[in-house]
């Protein structure tokens, strides 16, 4: 079951974007509307509004015979957080006389699959409430109020990883029921009499570029480099999505993490890609060289190598200050390495560690993993969570 108030969130902001200009397109602005306060009402689900049609409008009956057939089009992604992907694209006919857009909604679930061939409406995919692969539609019929389907047939199939930003998806004779959205588990209740509408084939390959990318377009989750310092992670961080080809999702993906190697291009020889903020770093070496030029710190990075970390990425707190200029390195001795970490939950400066036995200055302290490696990782200290007992 999913968490409720987590997707509630992401929930609201998509279906925001579904009440936007008249060609179906979503927009920033949409999807930052009070459409979360909507789901404490159950979304406002009418599903008797909205059925004056017109000549491009489908009226449907809601028999099993009675659904329309729909051409799918225009693909694009709706969200994209780190525990959640949305692709949408826009249905034809108008459905009810609405305008409706059809969602592919994918939400890290432990133990799910992302790639492969999946029953729409079996198993976890027969609720909203439970599903990884979600295949639904939405329209606003009204202010407040929107109109929900739900895939309850058919197959969808996934060639490709789709949190890359590459979506490489069939669609097949799939069936999307009206329901109701709602409850404390965000639960799809079929309408009784609803419309319906169904999809015999659809088929998209197409790899989405955010519009932070500084280089070339084709260079993007192309599988072959880590391309770095191309995206505009200091002037757009929430917009900005460095190259996947730099990144192996160990929850997703262990074994193949275990194994996982790449060749970075755009970096120096003596540079290496901190995957966390897409910049060429150089390396460096905490506890024997070599050290780090003033105005930056040697800190951790990823596959246990040591970077200098630059000024805009460094606070002035020490150990149990409080950090507040949105650095991720601090308490930066006198040979330039960060011997302290930010931690975002609190705000204050904690000593960096490479196991719980790093952590003996605060009882109950244990190392937090922010950089994992195969000998376990390095990362801060901090208390437990959730807190023991």
């Amino acid at each position: 079951m999913r968490i409720t108030l987590l997707l509630a969130i992401a929930l609201g902001l998509a279906l925001g974007a579904c009440g936007g200009d008249d060609d179906g397109t979503v927009t920033a602005d949409m999807m930052a509307g009070d459409a979360a306060v909507d789901l404490a009402v159950e979304m406002g689900e009418s599903p008797d509004a909205g059925q004056d049609l017109g000549d491009d409008d489908a009226a449907i009956d809601g028999g099993p015979e009675g659904c329309t057939e729909v051409t799918v089009t225009s693909w694009e992604i709706v969200q994209a957080d780190d525990v959640s992907i949305w692709y949408g694209a826009r249905v034809s006919p108008r459905i009810d006389g609405l305008d409706v857009q059809l969602l592919l909604q994918l939400v890290r679930f432990g133990g799910a699959s992302y790639e492969g061939s999946f029953a729409l409406g079996e198993g976890e995919l027969a609720n909203y409430a439970t599903c990884p692969q979600c295949l639904w539609a939405r329209a606003q019929v009204d202010i407040g109020e929107t109109r929900s389907w739900f895939a309850d047939a058919g197959t969808l199939v996934l060639n490709e990883d789709p949190f890359s930003r590459t979506l490489d998806a069939e669609i097949r004779e799939a069936r999307l029921g009206q329901v109701t959205i709602g409850g404390p588990t965000l639960e799809s209740t079929p309408v009784p009499g609803g419309s319906c509408f169904t999809i015999a084939s659809a088929a998209v390959r197409e790899t989405f570029v955010p519009s932070s990318w500084l280089c070339d377009p084709a260079q993007y989750a192309d599988g072959q480099f880590c391309d770095c310092d191309c995206s505009n992670v200091r002037e757009m961080p929430f917009g900005a999505a460095p190259d996947p080809d730099c990144f192996c999702d160990p929850f997703m993906d262990p074994e193949g993490c275990a194994d996982f190697t790449l060749t970075i291009r755009g970096c120096a020889a003596a540079q290496t890609c901190d995957f966390q903020t897409d910049r060429c770093l150089d390396l460096c070496d905490r506890e024997e060289g070599p050290s780090c030029p003033a105005g930056t710190a040697c800190g951790f990075g990823e596959g246990g190598q040591d970077l200098c970390h630059v000024s805009d990425d460094i606070e002035d707190a020490g150990l149990g200050g409080l950090c507040t200029g949105g650095g991720r390195w601090c308490a930066v001795d006198e040979g330039n390495v960060a011997r302290g970490m930010c931690d975002v939950d609190d705000g204050f400066c904690k000593p960096t560690c490479e196991g719980d036995g790093d952590c003996t200055s605060v009882p109950g302290d244990v190392c937090s993993i922010v950089f994992p490696d195969g000998d376990g990782g390095a990362g801060f200290c901090r208390q437990p969570f959730p807190p023991d007992g």
